[in-house]
């Protein structure tokens, strides 16, 4: 069973830890990396491995840094070639032949991961399925939506960035100019489009124990909305991760 910690969730930076028995894996590297050591207790020799999503430094800070101490950092092609030499030594995830992306085992083949395109402003972004053979844990974040469709999905990790709304009144009042206004709606998950995503994969979210919302904007968003609007929707325990 995996248990998630959020340790920073925002444009400021991104960083979780999946915990499994005496397994850990990191989910993006967007902090300085003192911060990611003791968010971990300095023990980053326990780490089975480090998944970056893409290459924004909210999100890959570190990565150098991680793969000079010995944690394997795993990302696309498309990311690599963005972070240049900060990526030198990254372990690349392979395409598939369907034109989604080879499935991956970590830690000993304790994990297995499966990574899935997602759609932001950056070279080849993706999202995760994790499994540790109990759960499937699905981590979306970065991304104006998710528009497959899975099986079973025991935990969900999945961006609410934004109230439509909320961005529309923003414009109006000159606080964000329009440019901002359209990059943030395509390249950012909506309350809408995540509504959307529970609403597509009913079935499989009937297995789910917990959601996560993540990367959620100060100015833009609304966490009491957000929850309570997830909460609705699926009847599912909703944890809003905060920065």
């Amino acid at each position: 069973m995996i248990e998630v910690e959020a340790i920073a969730s925002s444009s400021n930076g991104n960083c979780y830890r999946l915990i499994s028995g005496t397994h850990e894996l990191l989910l993006e590297a967007g902090l300085p990396f003192k911060a990611i050591k003791a968010a971990v207790k300095y023990q980053l020799g326990r780490l089975d491995g480090c998944l970056i999503s893409h290459e924004h430094g909210d999100h890959s800070a570190s990565v150098a840094q991680l793969i000079k101490t010995g944690v394997d950092v795993y990302m696309t092609a498309g990311t690599a070639i963005a972070l240049r030499d900060n990526a030198k030594g990254a372990s690349i995830l392979l395409p598939d032949e369907q034109g989604g992306y080879r499935a991956r085992s970590l830690g000993s083949r304790y994990w297995t991961i499966k990574p899935f395109r997602t759609f932001h402003d950056a070279q080849e972004p993706v999202g995760f399925l994790i499994s540790d053979k109990d759960d499937m844990l699905l981590f979306a974040t970065d991304t104006c939506a998710v528009p497959w469709h899975f099986n079973v999905l025991s935990q969900v990790m999945i961006e609410c960035n934004y109230l439509p709304p909320r961005v529309e009144e923003r414009v109006a009042a000159g606080a964000i100019s329009f440019k901002q206004a359209q990059r943030l709606l395509g390249s950012h998950m909506s309350l809408d489009a995540c509504l959307d995503f529970f609403r597509v994969n009913a079935k499989a979210m009937s297995y789910c124990r917990q959601i996560f919302l993540l990367h959620g904007s100060r100015e833009n968003g609304n966490p009491k909305v957000f929850k309570e609007a997830v909460q609705r929707a699926t009847g599912k325990p909703v944890i809003v991760c905060t920065p």
